[in-house]
């Protein structure tokens, strides 16, 4: 079986990680290739050494000498969809990959932070089979199971739990992001996150919303608005672990209001199977329904049943 070499580049953080990841096991699942993982490069590298040893098997690039192919980022992905900003813009999908240039090759190597996507794939394919593969993830010390139970103990009641990640320090030192409007300013979120707590209070639902930012200025902000704002307990002193299960906390909301551009708000809404998320581009928002494709796939699954069984009786 020939094999892909997930190499995360240098700086690489937490979320950018899992995002090439996740594209790279499905790369491999569509191509019938053994997925390996570099673990030296980057600091996420080194955390999925160290948390998800059972997830695929770890090889250095530099092991693997001349036999592994260094598959450039631009001939491995199509980047022409939605006028690609070449940096993180969209939740589910930023390129496409064309796997017949993959047919013929040996071992290669891909070194990327961006979701891409098989082309034969469409985007809820595409995002389906990421949400199944994150629920097949063993995440250590039981955090995920810490994070739900932390989430259903807000939710009592039937009240609605909407998580809030609010990215607003590095974002705005980003060029690239700054000149495509795709950071958003905390008064836009001021008004996201007062718009669906009226739209609660309408039908008559309080609404608890759990902050997440990387911002002291962020909190004391909306600490000012009058809501039910919760912080997210701390769990741990290790920075990577304590990232890693507030992004499970966040997927365990019944709603995400995201930052745009932030791959920690985009793949926490996949963790956990799937949550609806709010982004903002050029001041307006929209939002990217993941759990309908978990649903979608629930109905198929037990249409398929259903047929399947009928077949059975008959034969």
């Amino acid at each position: 079986m020939q094999t892909l070499l997930c190499i995360l580049p240098e700086g690489t953080q937490l979320a950018n990680g899992l995002r090439h990841l996740a594209t790279c096991t499905i790369i491999a699942m569509e191509t019938g290739r053994q997925l390996l993982l570099d673990p030296v490069r980057s600091l996420s590298a080194g955390f999925f050494l160290r948390y998800l040893q059972d997830f695929c098997p770890f090889v250095s690039a530099e092991s693997c000498g001349e036999e592994v192919e260094a598959l450039r980022e631009s001939e491995a992905y199509d980047f022409v969809l939605r006028n690609h900003p070449w940096t993180n813009f969209h939740p589910v999908v930023e390129a496409t990959c064309n796997l017949t240039k993959m047919e013929n090759r040996g071992p290669f190597s891909l070194m990327s932070i961006y979701a891409a996507k098989p082309n034969a794939l469409s985007d809820a394919e595409y995002a389906l089979r990421k949400l199944m593969l994150y629920q097949k993830i063993k995440w250590p010390f039981d955090i995920d199971q810490k994070a739900r139970e932390w989430a259903q103990s807000k939710k009592q009641g039937g009240v609605p739990l909407v998580g809030a990640h609010i990215r607003y320090t590095d974002n705005w030192e980003d060029s690239k992001k700054v000149a495509q409007g795709l950071n958003t300013g905390l008064k836009q979120f001021q008004h996201a996150v007062l718009d669906v707590h009226e739209r609660y209070a309408s039908m008559g639902c309080k609404v608890n919303f759990l902050l997440c930012s990387d911002s002291p200025r962020v909190k004391y902000m909306f600490g000012k608005l009058g809501l039910n704002l919760l912080a997210a307990p701390v769990l741990t002193k290790d920075r990577y672990l304590q990232a890693m299960f507030e992004m499970l906390l966040l997927s365990h909301c019944d709603l995400l209001i995201g930052s745009t551009s932030s791959t920690f708000s985009y793949e926490a809404a996949f963790l956990s199977g799937g949550t609806d998320i709010m982004t903002c581009t050029k001041g307006v928002w929209e939002t990217t329904h993941l759990r309908s494709v978990r649903r979608s796939a629930a109905r198929d699954h037990k249409r398929s049943e259903e047929q399947r069984q009928k077949s059975e009786r008959w034969s």
